[in-house]
């Protein structure tokens, strides 16, 4: 029967002698002429398949079952274990603590690639140390030499004054009026470089103490009147309203500092036109005042490109601008930042209107 060949096999409905359905075969047998033909029930034959799977079934189950458990197990010990514990020990880490390295469990790729982490954390940690210590030694010896030159400084304005009341010929008048306007504009270079330097390295502390708001703003408004060149082509107006209570808490001296810088930078761009400082009640309950000052001009205006740019260190909207009308560049930065440190809001709603609303 091994060497017998098969003729041909079928699928027959209804069998003429099993009187059912069934799987017919033909072979030939070897070195005869016979021909032996089988009839199977389908049901018998789908009866024993059917066991078979199930028998195959039940012993594949365990070994799948034994399969995964030991894949898992492998994966989990050389791939998700350790990456677990540098995740947490990632976790434990703290911006102002020193960076501890963390655990390399195996030597394979994940062992190198934290291996190499460590050593580029560490890198990193050193330079940022260093250029930590480097900016504190900028800021300290900005600090210092704006100290230091404060002081010759005062003594230079203090002998213009003295030299000014003193009988002077036309010409002796318009040198020392040089020598006096230079040094005041000096002086406020230094006094915007001091206080960016304590306000970068976090040593300003601001003040809670009443204060009169509108006296502070008339104070502003009044300081800044003299240096309008042209008195008759500006119209230089204050609008306080009489809603604001009387008395508010917080830092005169900072909110002061604000408004002459705000009016100074407006009156430095705006040779004719206006220049109006609002003062307005926004909101009050039984604790808090939100109070909204608004600086407008009709200047020189800001170019829509250069208008995310002013409020950076150093920067002006136009490199003309520094040598036609003079600044460092600080004054928007340092308005801001103190704006900021008060809590409050500060946004440019045209090109020439500047808001600051304060709690």
């Amino acid at each position: 029967m091994s060497r017998s060949q098969p003729l041909f096999s079928l699928n027959v409905d209804t069998d003429p002698i099993l009187n059912q359905a069934a799987f017919i075969s033909a072979i030939r047998i070897p070195r005869m002429q016979w021909m032996l033909i089988q009839g199977v029930p389908q049901h018998d034959m789908y009866a024993q398949a059917i066991q078979l799977e199930r028998q195959l079934l039940l012993f594949m189950l365990p070994v799948v079952v034994v399969f995964i458990a030991v894949t898992f197990i492998f994966f989990y010990r050389r791939i998700f274990k350790p990456l677990k514990s540098v995740r947490e020990a990632l976790a434990e880490q703290r911006n102002d603590e020193e960076f501890t390295p963390l655990p390399v469990y195996h030597r394979d790729e994940l062992g190198a690639l934290v291996y190499r982490f460590n050593q580029r954390s560490k890198s990193l940690i050193t330079a940022k140390q260093q250029a930590l210590k480097a900016a504190e030694a900028k800021q300290q010896f900005l600090a210092n030499m704006s100290h230091e030159i404060r002081t010759p400084m005062n003594g230079i304005i203090g002998a213009a004054g003295l030299m000014q009341s003193e009988s002077l010929s036309r010409q002796q008048r318009e040198y020392v009026s040089i020598i006096s306007h230079s040094a005041k504009s000096l002086m406020t270079l230094i006094n915007d470089i001091l206080d960016f330097s304590k306000i970068e390295s976090s040593k300003v502390e601001l003040e809670s103490v009443p204060f009169n708001l509108h006296e502070i703003a008339k104070y502003a408004h009044a300081l800044l009147r003299p240096t309008i060149e042209n008195p008759a082509l500006v119209d230089y107006r204050l609008h306080y309203d009489d809603a604001i209570p009387l008395t508010l808490l917080g830092d005169p001296t900072r909110i002061q500092q604000i408004l002459i810088n705000l009016l100074g930078n407006a009156n430095k761009f705006t040779e004719q036109g206006f220049i109006h400082l609002d003062v307005a009640l926004v909101q009050r309950d039984k604790h808090t005042v939100v109070v909204e000052i608004k600086v407008s001009d009709s200047g020189i205006g800001i170019p829509n490109e250069k208008i995310e740019h002013i409020f950076d260190k150093f920067s002006q909207a136009d490199e003309t601008t520094t040598r036609r009308f003079g600044g460092s560049g600080l004054g928007l930065t340092i308005t801001r930042q103190l704006i900021e440190l008060m809590d409050g809001g500060f946004m440019l709603l045209a090109k020439r209107d500047w808001v600051l609303s304060l709690l």
